[in-house]
């Protein structure tokens, strides 16, 4: 509701608040995601086709790292999406075609 209104300050403030998270979720739980993100991503084998969908926002200083992470794989096809950092909330037709059309190249 708050993409379709036009707020998505207001909506990034809310969702990337650490105690608003904290209402929903138990302390124990938050703390183990937060330790998940906070590892390195494995390489997966070089024969696993990936893809990554890349979210493209002013205020992102992690794309590049994603770029760099998403060219250590050999079959890592890459999609930039123009949205916020929710790319299936806030861009779903667009998510929704680069999967599409990603998953079309193993239709045999």
């Amino acid at each position: 509701a708050l993409l379709a209104q036009g707020r998505d300050a207001e909506m990034q403030r809310l969702y990337s608040s650490t105690w608003e998270d904290l209402k929903y979720f138990p302390a124990a739980t938050y703390l183990q995601d937060v330790a998940q993100v906070l590892q390195s991503l494995p390489i997966p084998a070089p024969h696993v086709p990936a893809l990554m969908l890349l979210s493209l926002t002013s205020h992102d200083a992690g794309v590049e790292r994603n770029r760099a992470y998403a060219a250590r794989l050999p079959h890592c096809d890459v999609v930039e999406i123009k949205c916020n950092h929710w790319i299936l909330t806030a861009a779903p037709d667009a998510a929704r075609a680069a999967i599409e059309q990603w998953l079309t190249k193993f239709n045999t």
